[in-house]
C-alpha cells in the first residue's frame, strides 16, 4: 500500500512555489541576503530578505478576498491560512517586524504585499494583490492551492 501511495506522488511536482519574505522600505544595500523588489502594478519599491520565512508547506490554503476600506474602497487580495508550523513562523515574523512589510512571491515574482501593523497569532493573513494588469486572481489562488496539496502529499 505504501509503495502505491509513493508511486502515486512520484509523478507529481510543485508547479507554483509560493514564498513569504520580510521586506522594508529602508534603503538597505542589496547583498546576497537582500534584494530590491518592485511590486508589479504599483511599482512600490522594497528591499526584501532573499530567504523566505514561510512557503507552500506552511499553508493550508489561499482564497481570493475583498476587504472594505473606509478610504480606499474595496481592496482585493489573497487570504492565506497557515497550518500549525506556518502559524508559528508567521507569528515570529510579524512579532519581530512591526512596521515592515511581508511580500508574497509566486515562482520568484511578487504578487501580494502586507504592512505588518500587528502581530498575527492565528495564522491568517490578508495581503493586498499587486500583480500584473489583468491577472486572474482566482486562477492564481487555485494554482497555489493545487501546489499546496501536492507539497503536503510529497512531504507525507
Amino acid at each position: 500500500m505504501a509503495t502505491l501511495l509513493l508511486a502515486g506522488c512520484a509523478g507529481e511536482e510543485i508547479k507554483d512555489y509560493i514564498t513569504f519574505h520580510v521586506a522594508s522600505t529602508v534603503n538597505f544595500q542589496t547583498t546576497a541576503a537582500r534584494e530590491r523588489i518592485n511590486m508589479p502594478s504599483t511599482n512600490f519599491s522594497l528591499v526584501a530578505n532573499v530567504d523566505p520565512f514561510m512557503y507552500n508547506n506552511d499553508l493550508e490554503r489561499v482564497d481570493v478576498a475583498k476587504v472594505n476600506h473606509p478610504v480606499e474602497g474595496t481592496i482585493t487580495g489573497f487570504y492565506f491560512k497557515a497550518n500549525s508550523r506556518g502559524m508559528k513562523r508567521l507569528f515570529t515574523a510579524t512579532a519581530t517586524n512591526l512596521n515592515n512589510f511581508i511580500v508574497a512571491k509566486l515562482n520568484g515574482k511578487p504578487i501580494a504585499i502586507r504592512k505588518v501593523d500587528m502581530v498575527i497569532s492565528d495564522g491568517k493573513i490578508f495581503m493586498v494583490a499587486d500583480t500584473n494588469e489583468g491577472a486572474d486572481l482566482q486562477k492564481i489562488a487555485d494554482e497555489i492551492n493545487e501546489s499546496i496539496e501536492i507539497a503536503h502529499r510529497i512531504n507525507e
